[in-house]
């Protein structure tokens, strides 16, 4: 089963019908996901920052999250994540599929195996995303008519405040083409509970620096409910081939 993670902009999936809301108790505290159907096939949705966007990047409970995710079913796990550019070349509206990521945030939970009663696994991460599961949503986009680029790292933060112009241009020294604060540790939570998991990740703006306009949360919400149009397209396909 695939479960979609909404992100800012992202915070229903329209195309679900029949849709029962759904909220568990996990080791970690409660969490609530959308249980609906398209074509006659079951398909999971999470809204990560809440309905109200008011759970911020580095309040979010991703264990709960996740493991709420693993015990309703989803094998597949596609995130929609609403990220900086770190490139000049880079422009608003651009989607990529990131297939790499480096972790700059501290003080989140984020493993489910600490010592102990919970054991100790050291998980591989030597393909953070999913490469069949990004090919298959770059076919997707493609059957839309929509431009997808593939191969982006994703540079998180911890949030909530967005990065200055001397952290931006360390990103992007350090490899970085995207900067956000919500990849991780979501990515590895599903590696660590054997789900294949892929990020569309939406360009709302250019990091600080790289223009003279300052960043708010209102222009990113409007420049995300801009692309929402072309993430539902790819969506619909995702929905009907995966």
């Amino acid at each position: 089963m695939l479960a979609l993670i909404g992100g800012t902009g992202f915070y229903d999936w329209p195309l679900l019908k029949d849709t029962t809301e759904c909220i568990i108790e996990t080791p970690y505290g409660p969490a609530k996901y959308w249980l609906g159907k398209y074509n006659d096939k079951e398909f999971i949705f999470l809204s990560r920052h809440g309905l109200d966007h008011n759970t911020p990047p580095h309040a979010i409970n991703y264990r709960a999250n996740i493991y709420a995710l693993k015990k309703a079913g989803a094998t597949q796990v596609l995130a929609l994540n609403s990220v900086g550019g770190l490139l000049s070349k880079q422009k608003p509206g651009d989607i990529v599929m990131v297939t790499d990521i480096i972790d700059f945030t501290h003080d989140r939970k984020n493993t489910f195996y600490n010592g102990g009663e919970e054991g100790l696994y050291h998980v591989d991460m030597s393909c953070p995303y999913s490469l069949s599961l990004i090919k298959q949503i770059v076919v997707c986009a493609h059957a839309a008519g929509i431009k997808i680029s593939v191969g982006g790292i994703y540079a998180v933060t911890q949030g909530p405040r967005f990065e200055t112009p001397s952290e931006v241009r360390m990103l992007a020294m350090l490899g970085g083409t995207v900067v956000g604060m919500t990849g991780a540790p979501e990515v590895f939570l599903a590696a660590e509970a054997g789900m294949e998991y892929a990020a569309i990740c939406v360009i709302s703006n250019l990091g600080c620096g790289l223009t003279n306009k300052k960043i708010t949360l209102e222009d990113i919400q409007k420049q995300m409910q801009k692309s929402t149009f072309e993430v539902q397209q790819i969506l619909t396909i995702v929905a009907e081939k995966l």
